[in-house]
């Protein structure tokens, strides 16, 4: 892995990466070709991730300032949250022109809706836009501490416009976040605010830290034992019941049926987008229909499609992505954030509004374009 960083970096014309590129390309297509059982489905999923990278590289050739993008990302979380919370107050959907930007028609006593216990009393979490709530959390997981950075660095913050505007964007997106009721949310969301307080706080040794950990290698070593703890800590919880919630009951029957399903084909997995399809011939046989649904952690999702040479490139290219923005911490904390975020669902892979995400804020990172002061 260390050669391959340096090999990628080291040079700053982006050749070397294209070709990286163009290999893990070449790999997908023989997985569609060779290993898939249901090669539509796979070739499916790989149309959408040439055209996510083909997304990428129109962001990194436009090299838009961040503080731009966040403009408009802090436009949805505003009105997303205005739907969030007053989904949660009707506990219904909104209906009418909502439903052609993205909500459906639902209310709490809709079959198979997310719902939360308060007090014993069950409440309708909001989905606003996106497909469950969890989705909405973890969008406002990841830009509300980038907001929260933003803020810190505005000078005039009685007199600027932009100030004002974020400000009101992360007290809708606070609301927001609360009420999606996603843990994982609340738990990656916690730990964007503690970097960006530890940033803004001790800069200087912090961004001493982060070199050290590059140099050293240390940040993969952190991955793969966080990795592991997001793979043990599931199982630990359902089996020695602590917690009963059906979620996490289900989260550890997913991992265990995509760890059998490793095991079966280690080196080259199920297949692009097959892992569901094959679901069934890894899950405990209790598991009822409704559990056949992509395990939570996209490394492990990746693992058991792509095997272990398609989990490798995938954590190569997080590696690159994040040496990269080593001099843009919004964006580094961007991607941890995001890397974090994949160990507790899988939507920055599997759906539309997540890759987008996920394409966004990394492609941010691969490009050099300014320096802190002039996001």
């Amino acid at each position: 892995m260390s050669s391959i960083k340096y090999y990628v970096l080291s040079i700053n014309n982006a050749k070397p990466f294209k070709i990286f590129l163009l290999l893990t390309i070449c790999y997908l297509i023989l997985n569609c070709i060779f290993v898939a059982q249901n090669t539509w489905a796979a070739s499916y999923k790989l149309v959408k991730i040439i055209e996510f990278i083909f997304l990428g590289m129109i962001v990194i050739k436009l090299k838009p300032r961040l503080r731009t993008v966040l403009f408009f990302l802090s436009i949805g979380v505003i009105y997303s949250s205005l739907i969030a919370i007053l989904e949660f107050i009707f506990q219904k959907s909104i209906g009418g022109i909502l439903w052609w930007l993205g909500e459906r028609t639902f209310y709490a006593g809709t079959p198979g809706i997310a719902l939360t216990s308060i007090r014993g009393r069950l409440f309708l979490r909001p989905y606003t836009i996106f497909p469950h709530p969890n989705v909405f959390g973890g969008y406002l997981s990841i830009i509300l501490p980038l907001i929260f950075y933003l803020l810190a660095t505005f000078k005039n913050k009685k007199k600027d416009f932009l100030f004002l505007f974020f400000f009101v964007s992360f007290v809708f997106g606070l609301w927001g976040l609360i009420l999606s009721f996603s843990k994982a949310a609340w738990t990656v969301a916690v730990f964007g605010f503690t970097l960006v307080i530890l940033v803004k706080s001790r800069e200087k040794k912090i961004l001493r830290l982060i070199k050290i950990f590059y140099k050293k290698n240390l940040f993969l070593i952190a991955f793969y034992l966080l990795f592991l703890f997001s793979l043990v800590f599931p199982l630990i919880l359902a089996k020695t019941g602590v917690v009963g919630q059906t979620s996490v009951l289900e989260r550890a029957s997913l991992i265990q049926g995509a760890m059998k399903s490793i095991s079966s084909y280690p080196l080259f997995g199920l297949g692009l987008n097959n892992s569901i399809i094959q679901q069934w011939l890894f899950l405990p046989t209790i598991s009822e229909l409704y559990v056949f649904q992509p395990v939570h952690n996209i490394f492990l999702l990746i693992w058991s499609e792509l095997g272990l040479v398609g989990f490798l490139i995938f954590v190569t290219f997080l590696s690159i992505a994040l040496i990269k923005s080593q001099k843009q911490t919004m964006v580094t904390i961007a991607i941890v954030s995001l890397m974090v975020l994949g160990f507790f669902d899988h939507y920055l892979f599997t759906l539309q509004q997540g890759q987008l995400l996920f394409t966004l804020l990394v492609s941010l990172g691969m490009y050099k374009r300014y320096n802190e002061k002039q996001i």
